[in-house]
């Protein structure tokens, strides 16, 4: 019974307690709410700088993202405006090469078929072209720079190119004269190629004059040339005792180091 007493006491003093902590609560509760406020208020701040931190670093991610990007695209409007560049500089060029054989009449004298340089063999004295059998090239057909100078002829024809050997090629005999402007007394002679880019002119005879400096141009003797075109000029004559005839270097009128283009002859019009 006595037990039974306490309980029914103790039950009534935890009571009365919460009633007087809701009345207190409810009383107090302004100053309750801003007690809360200043002990929380710092732990709220340190969140919010952590949040605000995350947001400005996913910001200047997206925005090194966007100016990565904006640089990709920037650097391929680049190389596109150098390419179109190139191209305009590449078709200039062949203006000018163009304007050049037309100024001396070469399409008047010839029917000729433009080709870019594609590949320089220097050991074997030659070079292929773009140009083959599908526009028209045939083996032996002349090649000439735009200021009408011979390079060499067909040696070989494929679909889509064709291999030109040169007149310093150690294969290649050309009919040539050294061009007398005097008395009409030419004199006539077989060019060869020595190789690495150097000619020789031989079978001139020991009493036959001639000078550093002379004009050599081709014949129409061997059938495969046209007749009066430049090749290049004396550079060095020797005479020799054991031999009947002279030995001379020819300097050719071009280099092929700086030949990127020219023209194979297809046909002769006004010969």
């Amino acid at each position: 019974m006595k037990k039974k007493k306490k309980n029914i006491f103790r039950n009534l003093i935890i009571v009365l307690v919460f009633i007087g902590i809701l009345f207190l609560l409810n009383l107090y509760q302004k100053e309750i709410k801003s007690f809360s406020y200043n002990l929380f208020l710092p732990i709220q701040k340190v969140f919010w700088k952590i949040g605000d931190s995350a947001s400005d670093f996913f910001n200047v991610f997206i925005k090194i993202k966007n100016a990565a990007e904006e640089i990709n695209k920037l650097k391929s409007e680049n190389k596109k405006l150098l390419y179109e560049i190139s191209d305009l500089k590449e078709v200039k060029k062949q203006n000018e090469f163009l304007r050049k054989a037309l100024n001396i009449g070469l399409n008047k004298d010839f029917d000729i078929l433009f080709a870019n340089i594609v590949a320089k063999d220097i050991n074997s004295d030659s070079i292929l072209i773009d140009k083959g059998e599908v526009d028209g090239v045939l083996k032996d057909m002349p090649v000439l720079t735009e200021e009408k100078i011979l390079v060499g002829k067909v040696e070989e024809v494929y679909k889509n190119s064709s291999k030109i050997m040169l007149i310093s090629n150690k294969k290649s005999e050309i009919d040539v004269k050294i061009q007398k402007e005097e008395n009409n007394n030419d004199i006539f002679g077989i060019l060869k190629g020595e190789g690495n880019f150097k000619i020789i002119l031989d079978l001139i005879p020991n009493e036959k004059e001639v000078f550093k400096d002379d004009k050599i141009i081709t014949t129409s003797l061997g059938g495969i040339f046209p007749p009066n075109i430049l090749i290049g000029k004396i550079k060095e004559v020797k005479k020799s005792d054991v031999s009947s005839f002279q030995y001379i270097e020819v300097d050719p009128y071009f280099d092929i180091k700086d030949i990127e283009s020219l023209f194979v002859v297809k046909n002769i019009l006004n010969h």
